[in-house]
């Protein structure tokens, strides 16, 4: 009977990957499929497509967004954080992002010499990335800005590792596995570049020694 069920939620999710975000005429979204008949019975103020794994982003009034599965049950509640999904290897990443004002010891207040005022805050960001099945957190940081960028723009090396925000990970048994950081560049055929002030030099996912230095 487990096994029944895991197909039959499987298949609705594979299903759910044709489904469309359709504009009502009260500027709701609905989910329909190619016949334009309504799939699950929730409304959202916007919906995207569903990720191949079975997952969409949507919308409530107030702006704040959520997951859901192929189901319509809540998988992430609604938060003021903005959600990204992707999917590698059949598993899901998902990246959130909430930018705020950070009040600042005195000490690193901007003083403006021309009278201006004094700025006590400074703009941040909470970065969290993490595998939705598995809840594996592959990022959590809080930071400046403009201080570093992060996204979902996965770079496959082989069936069993990628590239991730300059980080290279193994894929095993549904975990990621951080290897190294500082991944300047990825090749074809499992190479990749990483970075370095002194030499350039290729490597490979199969062995830990360079196949080219330069």
């Amino acid at each position: 009977m487990t096994s029944c069920a895991q197909e039959s939620n499987q298949k609705q999710a594979n299903q759910s990957y044709t489904w469309i975000p359709f504009l009502t005429k009260n500027q709701e979204y609905i989910y329909v499929n190619q016949h334009l008949e309504k799939q699950l019975n929730a409304s959202y103020k916007y919906a995207s497509y569903f990720v191949s794994s079975g997952y969409a982003i949507v919308r409530d009034d107030q702006y704040r967004d959520a997951v859901i599965d192929s189901k319509g049950n809540l998988i992430v509640d609604y938060t003021e954080e903005t959600i990204r999904l992707e999917t590698v290897n059949n598993l899901t990443l998902m990246l959130k992002t909430l930018e705020y004002d950070k009040d600042m010891p005195f000490w690193k207040w901007e003083w403006n010499i021309m009278g201006g005022g004094i700025k006590k805050n400074q703009r941040y960001k909470t970065i969290e990335i993490r595998v939705l099945e598995t809840n594996q957190v592959l990022v959590s940081k809080d930071i400046p800005y403009d201080e570093e960028y992060y996204n979902l723009n996965v770079h496959i090396l082989d069936e069993l590792h990628l590239v991730l925000n300059s980080t290279l990970y193994q894929l095993k048994k549904k975990k990621f596995i951080k290897l190294k950081s500082n991944i300047e560049m990825t090749l074809d055929k499992g190479r990749y570049i990483p970075y370095s002030e002194n030499k350039y030099s290729i490597y490979s996912v199969n062995t830990s020694k360079p196949i080219l230095t330069n």
